[in-house]
């Protein structure tokens, strides 16, 4: 298990813009040792996304952004890689941390022996704290209920699994090796890593363990996350590997982070409706109706501070370079003119992101409203483009 860390951090943070990729993205990791947040994608593909101190746990929000502890803040990753501080305090946040129905975080603190409860506006409160074991892994069931794994790292074969009830944690299994990330799968059964046994266990919705599967591919199993298939994908603490786990207990190695020891969190999209087909659903899509498996955010009217609109069906952005700006007032203005350097609006790059005034059209009515907007005028751009709705 990673060492303890007890002293209040200093966090050094600082966004990497992401690769496009070729392949669909399929989840996030977050590395502990060497400070990263990574894309991972469906073919196995690894990337670098956002250099976060100590980043543990993972999770994400309803609208795809990326939750991580790190020393004694949470950070806040966005799909382009925009890393900012969520809530910082004297709680050093090195567990698991999850979120519940209604958006509110849980963070888990193994220095502290608490998790920690976080509100969408960032208020923060004491949800459970006092316990013996320490809080490592967490995950909510179907019903909303939260249940805990308790690490004991001075009896191998202590660890526990607890439930959280209004009086307080309630022994659900107990007598586990080093238990640490916790899944659900569709069934209502708790997958729980087994770090230092190289194994994963399985308790049923009444509590029957087993063990699920053995595999020296499990370098140390610290975080697990289901596909929408039920697959089991297990983040591995010891070598930097992701192993895929089949329903039927089968392991194979699906990806590595490059960098050895250090994987600490790991979340996978789940799936749902997909209407792009660029293999991320359309809840997390900031283009659901244009194919963008990069999610590529450049900013957004006359900003390079990303908006949620990706690059590919941001509306007034008739050059293409995921902006709103003067020269895209210039271009248009030029092309309805049929002058160069396209000759006519058809010809524009973006010419899918010119109707901002909602009329159907790419004409002069457009130009007025984004040269307008540009001044920070009515009639504001409206997403009404063709990239930015069914089509």
């Amino acid at each position: 298990m990673k060492r303890l860390w007890s002293a209040i951090f200093s966090v050094v943070l600082y966004a990497i813009t992401a690769s496009q990729a070729s392949a669909a993205l399929m989840g996030y990791l977050s590395d502990y040792n060497n400070g990263k947040v990574m894309r991972l994608d469906s073919d196995g593909t690894v990337t670098p996304l956002a250099n976060v101190f100590a980043a543990d746990g993972a999770a994400l929000d309803s609208s795809g952004n990326l939750y991580v502890g790190s020393g004694t803040t949470i950070q806040k990753v966005t799909p382009a890689g925009s890393a900012s501080t969520f809530t910082s305090g004297s709680v050093t946040y090195d567990g698991h941390v999850a979120f519940d129905a209604a958006g509110n975080l849980f963070a888990a603190s193994e220095v502290n022996d608490l998790i920690n409860k976080i509100t969408p506006g960032g208020a923060v409160s004491t949800f459970a704290s006092g316990f013996s074991p320490s809080p490592v892994g967490e995950a909510f069931d179907a019903s909303g209920n939260l249940f805990v794994s308790l690490y004991d790292s001075a009896n191998p074969s202590g660890s526990s699994i607890v439930r959280i009830t209004p009086g307080g944690p309630v022994t659900f299994a107990s007598g586990l090796n080093t238990a640490n990330g916790l899944a659900f799968d569709a069934s209502g059964n708790l997958f729980v890593a087994s770090e230092y046994s190289n194994s994963i266990y399985k308790i049923t919705p009444g509590g029957l363990v087993s063990t699920f599967v053995t595999n020296p591919l499990l370098n140390g199993p610290y975080a697990l996350a289901f596909d929408g298939a039920g697959n089991l994908y297990s983040a591995n603490y010891f070598d930097g590997s992701v192993s895929k786990i089949s329903p039927a207990g089968a392991v194979s190695k699906f990806a590595s982070s490059g960098l050895g020891q250090g994987l600490a969190g790991i979340v996978v999209l789940r799936g749902g409706p997909d209407t792009d087909g660029d293999g991320i659903p359309d809840s997390w899509d900031n283009c659901p109706y244009t194919v963008n498996p990069d999610q590529k955010d450049s900013g957004g009217i006359n900003t390079t501070v990303p908006d949620g609109i990706g690059d590919a069906c941001q509306c007034g952005d008739v050059n293409n370079d995921g902006i709103v700006t003067i020269a895209d007032k210039t271009i248009l203005s030029r092309s309805l003119a049929g002058l160069g350097p396209y000759g006519s609006v058809v010809a524009m790059p973006g010419f899918s992101k010119c109707d901002v005034s909602g009329d159907g059209l790419c004409n002069l009515g457009d130009k007025t409203v984004i040269s307008r907007a540009l001044a920070a005028l009515a009639p504001a751009i409206q997403q009404s483009c063709t990239a930015a709705v069914p089509h």
